[in-house]
């Protein structure tokens, strides 16, 4: 359904969508309708386009909704909730160019804000996997940590239609996941019954490995912290994730700085590659207690926050 919102001269279109609940997004800003004095050609064109494209997808929706009795519907099934209640993506494109479907079978959180679900692949073999749809993400990271044993295989991150893996162009990372919706796909751990004794000395070496790569993780709590059957402690939630000013390596052990330093001192021009150095999002949690100092929104991440977070977990 559409949805205007209409405060005087003042304009805004909305999407909506009934699943277990009403979902409403902004699918524009708000938008001046009246008239100024000049140069209004620009903003009347733009209102044109808006109002021309409104009534496009009026028209393609009513002639969704006149037939929906005759439009395919997945079945009811008893083990799992309908499809009606989980993204629409059922698909992604791997690196070698084989599309892989999948069924959705649960939200990871019960929380509706959640945006992690647990699949399972219906082509031949079937494997669980976890669905995750970000707005930033840093894959660098986690590739590098997946091929090393210490995060899940990532099978897929890219655009909704499953078709285009972002690892395939040549575009750095700061442009490739952020600003425009993702679908990150990768496999499901299946968790250990608790930390192994030796979990913190475990993340202490991913610390140092990350850091002397130039890669900062920047969202180290307990909730992205997993252990496998075999004892191996294993980093998930990389939305974060990126690189981070080498030159800023205050606060963190001398013992971890020195290995760290030798690591960035190995790696051909870290600085001049044309990627940004990460911050913290704007809208993380406002529980103070979470977080330790220097953690803000929109600060930069830096490695003696990881160290910082490394001694504030309880595993």
């Amino acid at each position: 359904m559409f949805l205007l919102a209409v405060a005087g001269p003042w304009i805004c279109v909305l999407g909506g969508v009934v699943t277990d609940k009403a979902i409403v997004q902004r699918l524009t800003d708000f938008k001046w309708t009246a008239l100024s004095s000049t140069q209004e050609e620009s903003r009347v064109t733009d209102m044109a386009r808006l109002f021309v494209a409104l009534r496009k997808s009026l028209n393609e929706l009513e002639g969704f909704y006149k037939n929906l009795a005759v439009v395919d519907s997945p079945p009811l099934l008893s083990h799992i909730p309908h499809a009606r209640f989980f993204p629409y993506p059922t698909f992604y494109t791997g690196t070698d160019g084989v599309k892989v479907n999948f069924q959705y079978i649960i939200a990871l959180e019960s929380d509706s804000t959640c945006i992690t679900f647990v699949a399972r692949t219906t082509d031949k073999k079937a494997e669980d996997i976890v669905i995750k749809f970000v707005t930033r993400y840093g894959w660098k990271v986690h590739e590098h940590l997946a091929r090393k044993g210490r995060a899940p295989k990532l099978r897929y991150v890219g655009p909704l239609s499953g078709a285009s893996d972002l690892r395939d162009n040549k575009r750095q990372a700061s442009d490739e996941c952020r600003g425009g919706l993702r679908m990150v796909v990768m496999d499901l751990i299946e968790m250990h019954a608790g930390p192994p004794s030796d979990a913190l000395e475990q993340i202490e070496e991913i610390l140092v490995d990350l850091h002397s790569e130039g890669y900062v993780f920047g969202d180290l709590r307990e909730s992205n912290i997993l252990s496998d059957e075999e004892g191996r402690v294993l980093l998930i939630d990389f939305n974060w994730c990126g690189r981070y000013n080498t030159r800023m390596l205050e606060g963190i052990p001398e013992g971890p700085k020195k290995q760290i330093e030798q690591g960035l001192a190995k790696i051909q021009d870290i600085e001049g590659n044309g990627e940004e150095y990460v911050k913290y999002p704007l809208s993380i949690s406002e529980v103070q207690e979470i977080w330790v100092d220097g953690v803000e929104p929109l600060k930069e991440i830096l490695p003696k926050h990881d160290w910082a977070m490394k001694n504030k977990l309880v595993l």
